[in-house]
């Protein structure tokens, strides 16, 4: 083999290798964006008018209740995700924290017999959070993160 053609097939392979670092960069963006978005959607469901349900709503923003209730959960489990990284995390004196805004996702209301009364009630503004004695732990530093974010 000649040497030109040697250092030609070499000029190819390294393009090729730097074509694919730049895909999957430009994957990654895609994704980014694509979750900004559903983050987007979320904000814009909640700030639909009152009264207006799910499903009436993703019919006017042409979007099936199935798909938008799955970006609901994803966007719900990234912040959640964020939220336990911030209260696990070790942080020394010295280190940086990052300060991440929080993205308020509206949860669908479960009823259900209420068996416990509330052993304590926070109030700030016009959220109102009841606790109740059966409340688990981890729920527990999960809602004491998101009030402590909130303020």
């Amino acid at each position: 083999m000649n040497i030109r053609r040697f250092r030609r097939i070499r000029r190819i392979r390294r393009k090729l290798r730097t074509r694919r670092l730049s895909m999957s960069k430009s994957a990654t963006l895609t994704k980014d964006i694509r979750f900004q978005q559903w983050v987007e959607q979320v904000q814009e469901f909640q700030s639909r008018p009152s009264g207006m349900s799910m499903t009436a709503w993703c019919k006017e923003q042409g979007i099936a209740v199935s798909t938008f209730v799955t970006r609901l959960h994803k966007v719900q489990d990234k912040y959640l995700e964020q939220t336990d990284a911030n209260l696990t995390s070790p942080v020394s004196s010295t280190e940086m924290v990052p300060v991440v805004t929080p993205t308020f996702v509206e949860l669908p209301v479960m009823t259900k017999a209420k068996t416990s009364s509330s052993v304590a009630v926070i109030t700030c503004g016009n959220a109102k959070i009841e606790i109740s004695e059966d409340i688990s732990e981890t729920l527990l530093i999960k809602l004491i993160g998101a009030v402590c974010h909130a303020q």
